[in-house]
């Protein structure tokens, strides 16, 4: 029933150095494509040992058994191999396609179906004759069958050749030399099998793929042993990209370090070639702090290196799952975070700056809502973050700053420019300040409008002395009226205004009657209390369109607007009787005083030269009142 021969004795080696592989690949089949390679190695083993008992066969019937059985061993070897090196190298996403799972399971069922039915329609082998090369040598006659069963074969072989030579020529160079075992141990049997349908016929019958698994058998056991295959976890270069600044070391489920880019290796201070395999405690002493590191958790920590110039890295510690639980290896990266700490450190610098800064900053979007504000701000305005985050600017509006303004304001931001100018603002409890502002586009890099930015100095005081130092350029300090260069200021416009235009223009000029009696009599003290008292009546009886002002000394002149001389004595008359009934309590005493008045006017009818001939004409008139007696009012004539 069977016979000895060199081909089944060759056969029978190899089936048991495919045991010793197959064992292997068993117990060391901790991930989803360890199990499709111990699946496929298990297939091979079942292959070459009933490929060699069909050689060692003598009856044809026992030998087309044999050839039925190396059928379904054959299909699990390449569906498995297949299966092994696609995910193997990084093409695992193509086995959950649903035409790609189908052609796997179906196309290889229907061969084995084929095989074990020839029986019945003879399609894949329509007979059986002895071969020349020996008595145990039988030649199956193929059938039409037997095309789409060899195409679908060699399209399955060239899969796993093909996907093997691209896994040779990717990653690392230690990933490489796996790949390249793998591919010269899956084209010894297609050159096998290309030798069996193309060969002379006195070696019809010899199915050299079965006889050449020896050799591959031998790459395969060197794939495990010598390149620890199934320890180390094979990751696709393109998950490695060279150009990137991050370390990236990819380790098995020993800690070993299966796989690294060069800027890991350049971190580490040493070659590539001569870190892999080794222990990553050994290369990265820090790890062996990573308690969890082989807990299947999360690790991510920051190293600070060297002294004089420090540098920083983030570190993160990734496990690697196969499926949902299976932890199959981990994924160091190392990112160099130097230029983010010292940007972090000068953005801290930038925020305490403008924390501490005494310029009150705000920050806004596109539409004006407010972001964020800094503590100066709140000092200033009483109003806190929560107070006006989420609202509008206009929340600090006066309603005293023109309109405008604001018009100008937003048109200038909103095209890209920077505003500057003054703001009359309200603070929370409702008193109004000053801010000169500076308001700025906030762009990205492209060049894009991010946020507004406002800076704003309190400048409420600055006004206030501006005002003040305004008024004292055009009031006298002591009685708040105009001083006389302010009056005249004034007056000239007025007196050429009622000259174009032919209307009354009337001047009354007084002085107080025996000032320097008042002044050495009860001192220069009630003296000023007289012309601060006389100040103040000009004040409350005065018109909005008169203008009155501190002439000089104890001299007084009025400007008074569309009123004729006539009028204007009235008015003289009025002021004379309100001082001559006015006092200054010196202590006991009521000091007394009286004023003499001179009146001009310049009518519609009689336009007069200059507005010096109109002071001078009441300067004649006052001149008269006081040497007529004083304490009265004449009217220039």
């Amino acid at each position: 029933m069977f016979k000895f021969t060199v081909i089944a004795a060759i056969l029978f080696i190899t089936t048991a150095i495919n045991v010793i592989a197959t064992v292997i690949s068993w117990r060391r089949a901790n991930s989803r494509f360890g199990l499709y390679f111990a699946v496929g190695m298990t297939g091979i083993t079942f292959w070459t040992l009933v490929s060699g008992l069909d050689y060692a066969a003598v009856p044809i019937s026992l030998k087309v058994f044999f050839a039925k059985l190396e059928y379904i061993g054959y299909h699990i070897a390449l569906i498995y191999f297949l299966m092994f090196v696609l995910s193997y190298a990084g093409y695992g996403s193509l086995l959950e396609n649903s035409f790609v799972r189908a052609f796997l399971w179906i196309v290889p069922a229907s061969n084995v179906l084929l095989a074990w039915t020839n029986e019945w329609h003879q399609r894949l082998w329509r007979g059986f004759t002895r071969s020349q090369f020996g008595d145990n040598t039988v030649i199956f006659e193929h059938g039409p069958a037997f095309l789409w069963v060899a195409g679908t074969g060699y399209l399955l072989i060239a899969g796993i050749v093909l996907t093997a030579w691209l896994a040779s020529r990717r990653g690392s160079e230690y990933a490489r030399r796996q790949g390249r075992l793998l591919f010269y141990g899956s084209l010894l049997p297609l050159l096998g099998n290309l030798i069996y349908q193309f060969q002379p016929l006195e070696f019809d019958g010899v199915d050299w793929s079965s006889i050449l698994l020896s050799i591959s058998s031998l790459l395969f056991l060197w794939a495990l042993y010598g390149t620890r295959l199934l320890d180390l976890i094979p990751i696709a270069r393109e998950k490695l990209i060279e150009s990137l600044g991050d370390g990236m070391v990819v380790l098995d489920t020993q800690g070993r370090i299966a796989d690294l880019n060069q800027p890991a290796a350049r971190m580490i201070g040493s070659a590539p070639q001569r870190l892999l395999g080794r222990n990553v405690s050994e290369v990265l002493p820090f790890t062996r702090h990573f308690e969890e590191l082989y807990t299947g958790r999360e690790v991510r920590t920051e190293l600070e290196i060297g002294d004089a110039e420090k540098q920083y890295f983030d570190v993160l510690v990734s496990p690697l799952f196969e499926g949902k639980a299976t932890v199959v290896g981990h994924l160091i990266i190392f990112r160099d975070v130097t230029l983010r700490k010292q940007n972090e450190l000068r953005l801290l610098q930038l925020n305490q700056a403008v924390e501490q800064s005494p310029m009150s900053v705000i920050i806004t979007d596109m539409d004006g809502i407010i972001t964020y504000v800094n503590s100066r701000f709140t000092a200033l305005t009483g109003y806190t973050f929560d107070d006006v985050s989420g609202k509008t600017t206009s929340i600090l509006q006066s309603g005293q700053t023109p309109v405008e303004v604001y018009r100008s304001l937003w048109q200038t931001i909103r095209a890209g420019q920077v505003w500057k100018g003054e703001l009359l603002n309200k603070k929370k409890n409702g008193s109004l300040y000053w801010e000169d502002a500076t308001i700025s586009p906030v762009l990205d890099l492209s060049g894009r409008m991010l946020n507004f930015i406002s800076v704003n100095e309190d400048i409420t005081d600055r006004k206030h002395a501006q005002d003040e130092l305004q008024k004292l350029a055009v009031t006298d300090s002591l009685t708040g009226l105009f001083n006389r260069r302010h009056f005249f200021e004034i007056a000239e416009k007025e007196f050429a205004k009622s000259a174009r235009y032919r209307r009354p223009l009337s001047v009354i000029l007084f002085d107080i009657d025996f000032f320097k009696d008042i002044n050495d009599t009860y001192g220069h003290i009630v003296g000023d209390q007289t012309l601060i008292q006389i100040g103040r009546t000009l004040h409350e009886m005065g018109r909005q369109t008169d203008i009155a002002a501190r002439y000089g000394g104890e001299e007084f002149v009025i400007l008074l607007t569309e009123t004729n001389s006539e009028d204007a004595e009235i008015v003289a008359e009025r002021l004379k009787r309100l001082m001559a009934g006015s006092f200054i309590q010196d202590g006991e005493n009521k000091v007394h005083f009286t004023a003499s008045f001179g009146v001009t006017g310049m009518s519609e009818n009689a336009p007069s030269e200059s507005l010096d001939r109109l002071i001078s004409q009441a300067d004649q008139a006052l001149y008269e009142a006081k040497r007529t007696g004083r304490n009265r009012v004449v009217c220039y004539r």
